[in-house]
């Protein structure tokens, strides 16, 4: 190690030369002398460096990532605080997390099936990154010797490579590359052979399969010897011997290693077929929409409405009305633009709606004819939890009870903007909608309860936004 690589070191790490030489047991000038060459660094340096980042880093992990293969390999977020969780799925069903370039997942036991990589593996993973920069999807091992890793390299304007490389304990290599769709979100397929020094890689987006993604070889050496990786597997960053590298922004879900040889021609149909009717399923057939800047600029514009309302104690009259004329204009409007806008992104649309024990409860509610009945909250803070669900689905989620009548939000939506909003003098959709409105119960014309949904459905809705991560999709 020389003196700037102990600099560096001590920088990444967050210590000052007095508190790294604390941790040493020795004189901040000791250290500043190491790190200017005045004095030679010792040899155990850097094997007690690397103890002191292993000790760090473990104090900042949680066990918190769950492993629902039934084999107990629970991860750990690391830096839990770059680490969100929760957030909206990337295909269909489920949920996502999301890293900032600061946050990582260990995967611990996954180190023990080292010895295994020479019959062959296959990993899943469904990605949706948010920059342009050279990113990690996972990996783990020692520089010249036994490690495996996923990484993009970008090519600018959202295209990138997917690497694989993997090198065995005698450091013979294996390292290949394809280029991936310009399609944001993504499912990987990602199958080695290693004695055949063979790779392949199938995509599935939200509007096309590519069962079987070109391959572009640089090393070829059939790797075949390993033994059990020394150091976890990361997940959003590479374990180069104890110490994190590299960085994923963006969302990551459904991930699986599975060992014990390549992925089956039929196995694989099957995983593609079940991911296109999943898909298929949560969003029916999504059409191809085009870039429109005008799009964009309407939802950016629309969006700082929406957060300067929602962060109101109390909606006006004139903030309903209005409010009103965004939600059917991004939800309910026969080309709804919050949809158009992600389908002309190429990500999945999900909304936080009632989980199946909220509309269980809502059921029996309204199986009794109360009056009124409203739930606290709705979607994320709903007390019976909720699920990320389709447009469609939200739009039929119970907003209220009345005269024992359930009014679903987008009934609500087009209620306050025909009859209280913008909509009511809309001349040329005016007898469409009152058609409507008569067949809904007569709604409770209460100022502070509609006052109090709207704002519920305004929280929704932005909670939607930063879940699918639509702004950064627009960044990127």
């Amino acid at each position: 190690m020389t003196g700037k690589e102990l600099q560096k070191w001590r920088e990444k790490h967050g210590y000052t030369q007095q508190q790294l030489a604390a941790k040493l047991g020795t004189h901040f000038v000791t250290v500043s002398r190491w790190e200017n060459g005045a004095r030679e660094i010792p040899p155990f340096l850097t094997l007690t460096l690397r103890t002191i980042a292993r000790e760090k880093s473990n104090r900042r992990m949680t066990s918190d990532v769950k492993d629902s293969s039934g084999h107990d390999n629970h991860g750990k977020s690391v830096n839990p605080e770059h680490v969100r969780k929760s957030l909206a799925p990337i295909f269909a069903e489920g949920a996502s997390v999301h890293l900032d370039g600061h946050g990582y997942i260990e995967l611990p036991t996954i180190s023990s099936i080292g010895s295994e990589l020479h019959k062959g593996f296959y990993i899943g993973i469904d990605i949706q990154p948010e920059i342009d920069d050279e990113l990690v999807l996972c990996g783990t091992g020692v520089s010249g010797r036994k490690s495996f890793g996923l990484f993009l390299h970008s090519l600018g304007n959202n295209l990138y490579t997917l690497n694989v490389e993997l090198t065995d304990d005698r450091g013979k290599k294996l390292s290949a590359s394809t280029k991936l769709s310009s399609a944001p979100a993504k499912r990987l397929l990602v199958s080695v052979l290693p004695s055949a020094s063979e790779v392949s890689v199938s995509e599935v987006t939200l509007h096309e399969d590519h069962p079987k993604l070109k391959i572009n070889y640089f090393e070829r050496q059939n790797p075949i010897e390993f033994s059990n990786f020394e150091y976890p597997m990361l997940v959003g960053g590479f374990n180069a011997a104890g110490v994190r590298q590299g960085k994923f922004v963006g969302r990551m879900s459904q991930i699986f290693f599975k060992p014990g040889g390549p992925i089956t021609v039929e196995h694989l149909n099957s995983l593609i077929a079940a991911s296109r009717e999943d898909i298929a399923r949560v969003n029916s057939v999504r059409p191809r929409i085009s870039k429109s800047v005008e799009r964009r600029q309407v939802f950016k514009d629309d969006l700082i409405k929406l957060r300067k309302w929602h962060s109101r104690s109390q909606l006006s009259d004139s903030d309903m009305k209005d409010a009103s004329v965004v939600l059917f204009k991004w939800l309910s409007d026969h080309n709804p633009l919050l949809q158009d806008l992600c389908d002309e992104l190429e990500i999945q649309l999900t909304l936080p709606g009632e989980s199946d024990r909220g509309r269980g409860y809502n059921a029996v509610i309204e199986k009794h004819r109360p009056a009124y009945a409203q739930s606290v909250h709705i979607g994320t803070r709903s007390i019976f939890g909720f699920k990320w669900v389709p447009l469609p689905h939200f739009l039929d989620d119970i907003a209220f009870i009345t005269q024992g009548h359930a009014v679903s939000h987008g009934a609500f939506i087009s209620f306050v903007r025909n009859k209280l909003g913008g909509g009511h003098f809309d001349e040329r959709d005016r007898k469409k909608w009152q058609k409507e409105l008569a067949s809904l119960p007569v709604i409770v014309y209460d100022g502070k309860a509609i006052n109090f949904h709207m704002k519920e459905l305004l929280r929704s809705v932005l909670e939607a936004v930063e879940g699918c991560r639509i702004e950064a999709q627009l960044r990127n």
